[in-house]
């Protein structure tokens, strides 16, 4: 420890810090694998029973176990998740509907896009009419 006057070589003492912090994670991970070699291998494949999905009318709601809002089940499951960027105005009426109708920003989005490739995709082909509007919107959009 330095005196009151004295010069102190602090990046020293942070490199032997950090090289002492570095030892000691090396020693744990050896520990660590040395652990899992000395514990007997089990040989027995646990068999794991398929969950079907159960059929629930629409419109009912599920029941989590915990108080907070209950979960509509989703007639169509949605697995892709993707972000979507929105202009402050888009968003905030998108937010209002939400307020005022309880209808979720992401399914308004899900629900126009999908009416959108309704009308104007045919045999996984955009048509005619859809790309002039997508060319109209762009323009619109980027100025």
């Amino acid at each position: 420890m330095a005196g009151k006057n004295e010069k102190v070589d602090f990046l020293n003492e942070i490199g032997s810090m950090v090289q002492s912090q570095k030892e000691e994670n090396q020693m744990l991970r050896r520990k660590k694998a040395e652990n899992r070699l000395d514990e007997p291998a089990l040989n027995v494949e646990v068999e794991k029973e398929e969950e079907q999905p159960i059929a629930v009318p629409a419109g009912v709601k599920e029941s989590r176990g915990v108080k907070g809002r209950s979960k509509l089940i989703p007639k169509m499951e949605r697995k892709k998740v993707m972000n979507v960027w929105f202009d402050v105005d888009t968003h905030k009426t998108l937010g209002r509907i939400k307020l005022e109708h309880g209808i979720d920003m992401r399914e308004v989005a899900y629900i126009a896009i999908r009416k959108f490739l309704d009308e104007h995709m045919k045999d996984g082909e955009l048509n005619e009419k859809g790309l002039s509007y997508l060319e109209k919107k762009l323009k619109e959009l980027n100025g």
